[in-house]
């Protein structure tokens, strides 16, 4: 320690070889003719630092400064607390990377792992507003020391270190290289976990952990042989899947993904001979139909054999235990997932995750109609020709001349006991299922039709319609377009190979109609409420007409009450039903809701195009009687019904009108909902429902043309102090307006069937869906008790 008197006519502060004014004159006394300072002489080899007491940093806004003096400040990271911090830290960058937020696709910031001399380790962040001015400078594995930085709390959700507290870059935060350091400082840090703590800890995003073992496979390839790696295969599927076991553990699945996908290729290679230590740091744990997995992120590392002491390590245990290398048998590690349709979606739903192949067993329930089932493809590398000007092309080939073939294309929907999808089959897995190439199966057509092929497709084969009904085990993709939500068809690689050979749902089970029947006697209740049954002036039925033989035969095969269709399954008996509404939501898919004898209603969906003559051509108001149908579980936020499912009328179910000689069904069956239950139901949306209200406004009808309406507003009053808006749309608002072009509706009281409330800067609003019905019948029991309380509240006023 040195102590020095300097003289000056003006304050100055010496400080690294410069000097500088750290304030005005004017907050310095000006009468003194000289400045005692003390500071202190820091030698490090050839580098001298001189830090003063009075020494400050100046904040460019002009805010308090702070001292710069850090050399007789340096903090520890066991130290580090919560808060600003105006001492240095000095540490060695481990690693840094990207953190991006995958909804929004935006830049987070940049994190680090930093260690100190005494080997704690902690995580830094560098915000995206400060990283041009320091990124210049980071490298890793180099020593740093890090005047002033502020002390955050540590995410809880994917941390890298122990330690509570972030290092965050401030404003005033100044990086700069440590050199020549006498103190040493540890290369990295490791934190291992077994296979046992790591599936403690699946699904449960929390701290990142390191995984440390041997390969056995290498995307499918034994590394006892000499795998090779499809580089451009990789880069296409951003992934590689390694199969990890460490020591005498199970084997694990270790996806690495994009960056470190490269870097495991880039080092695998660089080895003469096959490598088999493997270390990933950081790594995330999924579970993928009920199985353990890893998957790396984007602060993962990968090394290998003798990159580091713990590889060289386990590569010394390996070497004493040869027996742990020993070849696994490949057709069982890799298998991959098995995982319901209702699963995959979830998988999807989820943000975090990326491309994945799963196994799916599900039941071909029909082809989708309307669609193309094959594509013209080039020869060579199978990609989808393009027309030109006179003959095909290539893009992928560059070639102008190329020969077409047909390639498998073909849309089929399919279920299991949790949902129902479209699976969209490519190239072998086509033949695979039908047994037949999809050239083979055009140019039968083309040759069996003669020149109508020059100007049409040929249609769905025989040998594809004839696989509806046959369960199957699919090996499925989960693509980009899927994770981003731009489809919903899962793309289909595979026909893998069942236990037992495929059967249709008709000839597989164990269907007892008297086993049935027995369980209908005494049934179980429907899951959730069902809407309530009103009687209507509307028409009615003699149930004395019914034959009574015709009824009992329907009996002994098995007729099924609503109650019994709680459960994702085949029901191949009877179920009677009068259908509400029909409409068309997309093109492959008809939507009604049906109703059962008992008033309860039940939403029923088509798949497939439906024929002028076909006998599921429904006609709104009839009664029908359906068996062999699907009942699936209803995944909508937004429900027909406040059922948890729905029954899907497919290739296979048969249909029967019985309007005239079928059982009675009431003609209504109405549950309008207080004002109270639409705010809970715009906030917490479970099914659609229906409004009982008086219209005193309507806005935006035009009379002239009531059929082009696409649009109206109507103002509706729920209860003595509560007036509403509700909104039609498209056929509901054409509808409406032809109503109120034959008689003007203001004042009326309406029930409107199926809307969506929603909460739009805390006001309901009420919007019509499609399947929105309005009814002014006055004798319908809620439109009169309305009517009723607004001529009792009328009189209440007037006597007032």
């Amino acid at each position: 320690m040195l102590r020095a008197s300097i003289s000056s006519s003006s304050p100055f502060v010496l400080h690294r070889n410069r000097i500088f004014d750290p304030q005005p004159s004017n907050q310095f006394p000006t009468t003194s003719p000289s400045i005692n300072l003390s500071f202190m002489s820091s030698f490090r080899g050839n580098q001298i630092s001189i830090f003063s007491p009075h020494s400050m940093a100046i904040k460019p806004n002009g805010k308090s400064p702070v001292t710069s003096d850090h050399d007789d400040k340096i903090m520890l990271f066991r130290d580090v607390t919560p808060g600003p911090h105006e001492t240095q830290l000095r540490f060695r960058l481990i690693h840094f990377w990207e953190a991006w937020n995958p909804l929004k696709k935006t830049l987070i910031g940049i994190e680090m792992l930093l260690i100190d001399e005494q080997g704690s380790v902690i995580q830094g962040f560098l915000s995206p507003s400060r990283i041009e001015r320091h990124l210049s400078k980071m490298k890793p594995g180099s020593l740093y020391k890090l005047n002033n930085f502020y002390g955050s709390s540590n995410k809880t959700m994917y941390r890298v270190s122990d330690h509570a507290v972030t290092v965050s870059f401030s404003w005033n935060s100044e990086l700069s290289v440590l050199e020549d350091s006498p103190t040493p400082f540890d290369e990295d840090r490791f934190r291992f976990h077994s296979f046992e703590e790591f599936q403690a800890g699946c699904d449960s995003k929390g701290d990142l952990y390191d995984v440390l073992g041997h390969m056995k496979l290498v995307n499918g390839q034994c590394v006892t042989g000499t795998p090779v790696l499809d580089e451009v295969e990789i880069a296409r599927a951003r992934h590689v899947l390694v199969h990890v076991q460490s020591y005498d553990g199970p084997v694990v699945k270790l996806y690495l993904w994009d960056q470190a996908a490269r870097d495991f290729c880039k080092k695998f290679k660089s080895y003469e001979r096959t490598p088999t230590v493997l270390l990933v740091t950081t790594v995330n744990t999924k579970s993928l139909g009920g199985t353990l997995a890893l998957t790396t992120m984007s602060s993962s590392r990968v090394f290998m054999e003798c990159d580091v002491q713990p590889t060289v390590d386990y590569f010394s245990w390996l070497g004493s235990n040869p027996q742990s290398a020993e070849l696994v048998n490949a057709e069982v590690v890799t298998k991959r997932e098995t995982l319901t349709i209702g699963e995959i979606f979830s998988y999807i739903r989820d943000g975090s995750n990326k491309e994945a192949f799963f196994e799916c067993t599900a039941t071909i329930d029909d082809v989708v109609h309307g669609s193309t089932w094959y594509y013209i493809s080039c020869s060579g590398c199978h990609t989808k020709a393009t027309k030109g000007p006179t003959s095909l092309m290539c893009s992928k080939c560059g070639k102008v001349n190329i020969s077409g073939v047909p390639q498998y294309r073909a849309q089929i929907s399919v279920y299991d006991n949790s949902e129902q999808a479209v699976f969209v089959l490519l190239g072998d897995a086509g033949f695979e299922l039908t047994g037949k190439h999809a050239a083979e199966l055009v140019s039968s057509y083309f040759e069996s039709n003669g020149d109508q092929g020059v100007t049409q497709e040929a249609p769905f084969p025989e040998a594809l319609i004839s696989t509806i009904g046959q369960k199957h085990n699919f090996c499925v993709k989960v693509t980009q377009h899927n994770l981003d939500g731009k489809s919903r068809s899962l793309t289909v690689t595979k026909i893998l190979p069942m236990e037992s050979p495929p059967v249709t749902e008709a000839s597989g089970g164990n269907y007892n109609p008297r086993t049935l029947e027995d369980g209908f006697e005494t049934g179980t209740k429907v899951c959730g409420a069902s809407k309530i049954s009103v009687d209507s002036a509307e028409g009615s039925k003699n149930n004395g007409d019914i034959d009574e033989m015709g009824k009992a035969k329907r009996l002994k095969r098995g007729v099924i009450p609503l109650s019994c269709c709680n459960q994702a399954s085949y029901f191949p008996s009877l179920i009677n039903a009068r259908l509400n509404l029909l409409w068309k939501e997309w093109s492959s898919h008809l939507f009604h809701p049906l109703r059962r004898l008992q008033g309860q209603l039940l939403e029923g969906r088509v798949t497939g195009d439906i024929q002028p003559n076909d006998s599921k051509n429904l006609t709104e108001g009839d009664s029908y009687e359906f068996s062999r149908f699907y009942v699936i579980h209803n995944s909508r936020q937004r429900k027909l019904t406040q059922l948890p499912y729905y029954i899907q009328i497919g290739q296979r179910t048969t249909v029967l009108n019985v309007t005239l000689d079928g059982p009675m069904f009431p003609v209504h069956s109405l549950s309008p909902q207080k004002y109270t239950n639409l705010l809970r139901l715009a906030s917490t949306p479970t099914y659609l429902p229906d409004v009982v209200g008086q219209i005193v406004i309507i806005q935006k009808i035009k009379l002239d043309h009531p059929e082009l309406n696409i649009d109206a507003t109507i103002g509706l009053r729920l209860n003595r102090s509560t007036i509403v808006k509700l909104i039609l749309c498209d056929q509901q608002a054409a509808d409406f307006s032809i109503l109120q072009s034959k008689k003007n509706k203001k004042f009326k009281v309406m029930i409107i069937t199926s809307v969506i409330p929603k909460l739009i800067q805390g006001k309901l609003i009420l919007h019509s869906s499609p399947a929105t019905v309005f009814y002014f019948n006055k004798s319908i029991d809620y439109i009169k008790h309305f009517k009723r309380r607004i001529r009792d509240y009328a009189i209440t006023c007037s006597t007032a």
